[in-house]
């Protein structure tokens, strides 16, 4: 689909919300600019760049604590839990 094209359909899209709607799709359009703006060089992010070697390397050779999603989730809920003092 074309530029042009796209233009259009956002535009006749964005005559049919209302105020609030708008609003909420700005907020979207905003986060997604910033995020690319700022990881659009992350690779020249000298300390990420080194962090990333170093996990790789761990990784491996077989150094690195890998955890399997359930293990990671329950993880944080708890430490969530401890923090808050949310018993749910």
């Amino acid at each position: 689909m074309s530029t042009s094209t796209v233009e259009k359909q956002i535009g006749s899209y964005l005559s049919l919300l209302s105020p609030s709607q708008k609003e909420t799709v700005l907020s979207v359009v905003k986060t997604i600019v910033m995020a690319q703006q700022e990881y659009d060089n992350i690779w020249e992010d000298k300390s990420f760049a080194k962090e990333m070697e170093s996990r790789t390397a761990s990784y491996e050779n077989g150094t690195a604590k890998l955890l399997h999603f359930e293990d990671m989730k329950e993880a944080a809920i708890l430490n969530y839990r401890r923090k808050t003092g949310n018993k749910k």
